[in-house]
Order: structure tokens, then sequence, then C-alpha cells
């Protein structure tokens, strides 16, 4: 797990988590403070110890499209 800044007051998280047998990578951006990516990461962790699927942010273009 890792947070990096981007540029001011934007933060990226990024973690591993076995979906299906497979690791993926997980990234999801913060604008805010520091602290405000430091809470999205904990929520992240529960989700993961949990069990729960976390979303990777990116869509399909048919799923772009039918939120469009």
């Amino acid at each position: 797990m890792s947070i990096q800044e981007r540029c001011k007051n934007s933060w990226r998280i990024q973690m591993y988590v076995v979906k299906d047998g497979k690791p993926c990578r997980v990234t999801a951006t913060v604008k805010g403070s520091r602290g405000d990516a430091r809470r999205k990461e904990r929520e992240l962790l529960g989700s993961r110890d949990k069990g729960m699927y976390i979303p990777t942010g990116r869509l399909t273009v048919a799923q772009h499209l039918d939120q469009w």
C-alpha cells in the first residue's frame, strides 16, 4: 500500500488485492488533505479485509455510455 502526492491537494493510493485468485492493483485518487487520503486508505483496507470487491475506477466503454 502506498500514498503518493500527485500535485497540491491530490493524492494517489495504490494497493494490491487478490480477485479470483489473481493479484490486482487498485488505484484511487483523493482530492484534499493527506488526512483525507489516510481515511480513504483505511476505508479500502477495511473493504479488503472483509473480502469485499474494491472497484478499480476503470469503466468499459459500454458502462461509460450507460452512465452518460
